[in-house]
């Protein structure tokens, strides 16, 4: 019989020194409120991300980290690439518009 275990099925609490990786790592719940978002820039890493808007929804991404949050009004999307913030984007039923990071074509 093989058992296959998956990193962190130990159940052992995560180490207070190892950086985290991984928005869904993080321990403060997420926010509903839009306008911490904007405090986030381009280059912002994954710590000062869960500090500022705490576990997002899901990880909706393919090839890069995409964390979603619910908040009031719609969804912000956080793109992330090397643990660091690419973009910041508000998509509600009206549009989507970046918060940070280069402007959407249709933004010009």
């Amino acid at each position: 019989m093989v058992t296959t275990c998956l990193v962190g099925c130990s159940g052992s609490p995560r180490s207070t020194t190892e950086p985290m990786t991984d928005l869904l790592d993080c321990q403060k719940a997420g926010i509903t409120d839009l306008e911490p978002f904007r405090t986030l820039e381009v280059g912002h890493g994954i710590a000062e991300i869960c500090a500022v808007a705490g576990r997002p929804v899901e990880d909706i991404g393919s090839g890069i980290h995409i964390y979603r949050y619910s908040v009031l009004g719609g969804d912000v999307r956080i793109g992330v690439v090397n643990d660091a913030v690419l973009y910041v984007d508000h998509v509600a039923p009206t549009g989507t518009r970046r918060l940070c990071g280069e402007s959407l074509p249709d933004e010009n």
